[in-house]
Order: C-alpha cells, then sequence, then structure tokens
C-alpha cells in the first residue's frame, strides 16, 4: 500500500493485472444482472457499486442471449404474477414471503421494500422506474442491459468459434443435466442450455 500510494512503485504488478482485466470477457448471468436491474432489491445497491467499478475499469462485459433469456423469464414471471394475483392477495404475501413452491424474486422483493418505504405506490410505479419509456416488453429489457455496459452476442459470432463446437455443446448439454438432476439443482432446460453454452465460451 505504501509502496504503491507514496513512493508510486507497483510491488505487486498491479498494472500487469489490470492489463489482463481489461483484456478478460467478462460473462454476466441474471445472478449479477437481475440485482442491477431490480430496483430496491437487497442486494441492488451492491450491484450498481459493482458496475460503476466495472465501467470504470472499461471491463468486457458480456451475455448470451440465453443467459439474458434467464434474466428476463424472471422479470416475465413478476409481471405476469403481479397482473393475474395483484399485491393484496393472500397468494402475493406466499410469494413474498418464499413460502411454498415459491422461490426468491428480485422484482417482487424491490417492489415490496420500495412501497414499504414510501417511494412508489403501485406495481406501475416500480416498473416506470426499472423501465422509464414505458415499453414492459423483452426488447426493451435488453435495451436496458445493454445501457449497463453488456454486450449481448449470439456464440457463432464471437471469434474462435467453429461449427465442432455445437457437438460439444450438445454434449455439456447432457452431463450438466445428470449432474444437477443428481444433486437436485435442475431448474429448466434453459438454464443446463445457457451453462453448456458458458462452459463452451470459457473452454
Amino acid at each position: 500500500y505504501f509502496l504503491y500510494h507514496l513512493l508510486g512503485l507497483d510491488p505487486n504488478c498491479c498494472q500487469v493485472r489490470y492489463d489482463i482485466f481489461q483484456n478478460t470477457l467478462w460473462l454476466c448471468d441474471s445472478s449479477v444482472i437481475l440485482p442491477l436491474i431490480a430496483v430496491g432489491c437487497h442486494n441492488h445497491d451492491y450491484a450498481v457499486e459493482l458496475f460503476e467499478v466495472l465501467a470504470d475499469a472499461k471491463a468486457l462485459l458480456h451475455m448470451t442471449p440465453k443467459l439474458l433469456q434467464e434474466a428476463w423469464e424472471h422479470f416475465d414471471w413478476a409481471l405476469r404474477f403481479m397482473k393475474t394475483t395483484g399485491a393484496e392477495s393472500p397468494e402475493f404475501i406466499r410469494a413474498a414471503l418464499v413460502r411454498g413452491s415459491y422461490k426468491q424474486n428480485l422484482f417482487l422483493d424491490g417492489y415490496i421494500r420500495l412501497s414499504a418505504d414510501g417511494r412508489i405506490g403501485t406495481f406501475k410505479d416500480y416498473l416506470d422506474l426499472i423501465l422509464p419509456r414505458g415499453n414492459i416488453d423483452r426488447s426493451s429489457f435488453e435495451e436496458k442491459i445493454i445501457q449497463a455496459g453488456v454486450s449481448v452476442s449470439n456464440i457463432p459470432d464471437l471469434r474462435g468459434f467453429v461449427q465442432d463446437d455445437w457437438g460439444e455443446i450438445e454434449e455439456a448439454k447432457v452431463n450438466i443435466q445428470a449432474e444437477r438432476e443428481k444433486r437436485g439443482i435442475l431448474r429448466s432446460s434453459l438454464q443446463v442450455e445457457a451453462e453448456a453454452e458458458v462452459w463452451m465460451l470459457v473452454k
């Protein structure tokens, strides 16, 4: 710390590490994208700070259409749930408390927290915070992610991808699904497809 800040020396090769960081592709999945988009949720502030730091460091942020679809389905579930159930029903309470078959939804979490703070009144008010232009659709959701500095590209468009890689992706899907089933953590075929593509990108 003293060598770096007082004498201008770099004993830990910080510049080298910074250069490596800038030339590294960072894959973003729903675990970091959703807290960023879901304004008011319990880890939204952390996600905002994380993406500010990444932007300052000029990090290469990337996601595949399948990773984007996973994030969109989380948001779309909240849209459909609120449209059919509403905030006044016992079912909403069960979903909010993650009871029964419900899993945590960060958009419900953000809506509840901001409502409790008095910052919004209705779920529509909450949606206006997320997508201010008023278009609540997948393309607007994707645009919000791109505005955060994340590129969305199909895997065949990336340099180094060859046609034979599709076969390895299919093999990876089989292995990932089998492993997730064995551990009891399989959620959907989309999850398996997204992870197989990420595995191929890393490879």
